[in-house]
């Protein structure tokens, strides 16, 4: 098996991915799954789900799986794959709601509350990155 991760970071990881068909494939190997046992938490027939995965096959995966194979497999790899080749990233929507709070906190106290949460999330990970 190729190596999934290797030494760099999670966004070279998603800059190595050529296209959605292989993002769903990290996404079942990150999980540490075997291609089997993929199939078999999507309820889908083994060989069926291996042309699935062959990006020269017309029987592409179905759309409608994508969330399952994420939830089943612990992690939201072709979510983040997608939204980083539209320049975008992904985070949880309890940040969401914490920004939300701050923004109305600030406002109650009549001060301005102008921030973006890709700014915020670059100064989280400059901070990681120190």
């Amino acid at each position: 098996m190729p190596e999934i991760i290797g030494g760099g970071s999670y966004a070279d990881l998603l800059d190595s991915v050529p296209n959605m068909t292989e993002a769903l494939r990290r996404c079942y190997l990150l999980a540490g799954q075997a291609p089997e046992s993929a199939a078999w938490e999507l309820k889908i027939d083994y060989c069926h789900f291996s042309r699935m995965m062959r990006s020269t096959d017309s029987r592409s995966f179905p759309p409608d799986k994508i969330e399952l194979l994420m939830k089943r497999m612990g992690n939201q790899f072709p979510l983040d794959w997608l939204a980083h080749r539209m320049g975008l990233v992904c985070y949880p929507l309890e940040l969401m709601q914490v920004l939300d709070g701050i923004k109305a906190a600030l406002q109650a106290e009549g001060r301005p509350a102008k921030f973006a949460v890709a700014e915020l999330l670059r100064a989280v990970e400059s901070l990681r990155a120190a």
